[in-house]
């Protein structure tokens, strides 16, 4: 009579799952022998590669054969993901917002971890500093991580407006300068909406 041997179905080898086991479930009226594709000879295998692996069963006993064969799947394609640069919060805009950019395998939902435990694909920022995020495959539990930094510049230019002499009858007009200092170019407001640097009055 000849042994019966099967092997149950496995799971799929991911990032999470690293190695899947084997196990040839046989059946005979003696004593079995196991020889599966890679030599091994015990009733279990550990695997960690997609391949079609195969036993074959032996009965010691009347030396009658069965086999069996299993294929197993691997998946450890991680998302791929981009973070688009901002530009700086500053007086104006004082607030950005990052976005990643995800594509994982098809059918595949994703979750996303910030490095202040935010779990959106957006996030909204106040500061400057370096960003991270950490992008999950729900199938094949898979991870990426990208990062991107934003620049904050609040610093006030300084003005002041030098005193000038009195309006009178001699001199009936005086000059106003507005004298600043920037890290960059600025624009000038008076309270007469005049936009110069210095003001005729």
């Amino acid at each position: 009579t000849n042994p019966t041997v099967s092997i149950p179905t496995v799971g799929q080898i991911n990032c999470k799952d690293t190695s899947m086991i084997l196990s040839a479930s046989a059946t005979a009226n003696h004593s079995i022998n196991y020889l599966w594709n890679d030599n091994s000879n015990e009733s279990t295998l550990t695997v960690s590669e997609k391949n079609t692996y195969s036993v074959i069963v032996t009965d010691i006993i009347n030396n009658c054969t069965a086999s069996a064969s299993l294929d197993v799947d691997k998946n450890v394609i991680a998302p791929t993901i981009s973070i688009p640069a901002v530009e700086q919060i500053d007086c104006t805009h004082t607030s950005r917002t990052l976005t990643v950019n995800t594509t994982a395998d098809t059918g595949h939902s994703v979750t996303y971890l910030w490095n202040n435990n935010s779990d959106q694909s957006t996030l909204t920022i106040t500061e400057d500093g370096i960003y991270n995020i950490t992008v999950t495959d729900n199938n094949n539990f898979c991870s990426v991580t990208g990062t991107q930094s934003v620049i904050k510049d609040i610093t006030m230019p300084s003005v002041q407006i030098p005193a000038v002499n009195q309006i009178d009858c001699k001199t009936t007009q005086q000059t106003l300068l507005a004298q600043t200092t920037a890290a960059h170019s600025v624009t000038y407001l008076w309270n007469d909406n005049s936009d110069k640097n210095s003001l005729v009055v």
